[in-house]
């Protein structure tokens, strides 16, 4: 028998050639199955975009649309306008201190204030409800508006991903 290293590397090396052949004989089962090269990925039927997306797929092409279209929406500039103090700094809405628009991190700038919406667009306890209601929520007004610093802005996320993390894990206990 060989030295420690020489047997480290010939268990390696067989672990290596273990984890290629299971890769290999389940992307031929999956040949076999579907007639198809690709791994196979849980999705549900593809019943959008003449039979190319997944209705999940779908949802997420509307979502990111609507998104880039709040940029143009004027209420979200107002509320820049009001919480300007001096040219690039703003005041934040929750912690009233004055930051920069962006900070330096190495060399590149960050996004360091962000428009928020009080009441979130999807409300994290409900879960998503409708597309009226969603879009609704997400062209709102100035006084559902508020520009905060990035702190207070992971802050209030972390809290609102709790509560939704905490309502799917009860929805998946009771088989909803």
């Amino acid at each position: 028998m060989g030295s420690p290293p020489q047997l480290k590397r010939i268990i390696d090396s067989s672990c290596w050639t273990i984890n290629i052949l299971t890769r290999t004989l389940s992307l031929q089962l999956n040949i076999l199955a579907t007639g198809s090269m690709k791994m196979a990925r849980p999705s549900g039927p593809k019943v959008r975009c003449s039979g190319q997306w997944t209705e999940s797929r779908f949802n997420s092409f509307v979502t990111s649309l609507l998104r880039q279209g709040t940029r143009r929406w004027g209420p979200l500039q107002e509320v820049k306008k009001a919480a300007n103090v001096s040219r690039g700094i703003y005041e934040c809405a929750e912690c009233k201190e004055h930051v920069p628009v962006t900070v330096r991190d190495g060399r590149k700038r960050k996004q360091n204030t962000f428009v928020d919406h009080i009441d979130p667009i999807v409300d994290p306890a409900i879960g998503f409800t409708t597309w009226d209601e969603y879009i609704n929520r997400i062209f709102c007004e100035e006084d559902n508006l508020q520009l905060i610093c990035k702190a207070c802005h992971d802050t209030k996320s972390t809290e609102e991903r709790a509560i939704a993390t905490e309502r799917r894990k009860k929805e998946r206990e009771s088989g909803i």
